[in-house]
């Protein structure tokens, strides 16, 4: 079964921050670590030194906008349409 979570994250560069989300379809485990442990999730773990799965996904996301960082903010479960 998959979730849809919607990530909110900042992406940032020199003088210039902007908030952006975007909505992921994900293996209803998976969601359910992140929505539960939001930036602490072993998918996130904002500020570890390894590459995560959500770590890589938004700081792909950022560069192809032209930001050189991007950290996550927050997930939400987003309901079916």
């Amino acid at each position: 079964m998959r979730k849809n979570v919607c990530i909110t994250y900042h992406m940032s560069k020199e003088n210039e921050v902007a908030e952006t989300c975007i909505t992921i379809p994900m293996d209803a485990a998976v969601a359910d670590d992140v929505l539960s442990n939001q930036e602490h999730s072993r998918y996130v773990k904002e500020g570890s030194s390894s590459i995560t799965s959500i770590k890589q996904i938004l700081s792909n996301l950022a560069e192809l906008q032209g930001y050189v960082e991007a950290h996550f903010c927050c997930a939400e479960e987003q309901s079916a349409l």
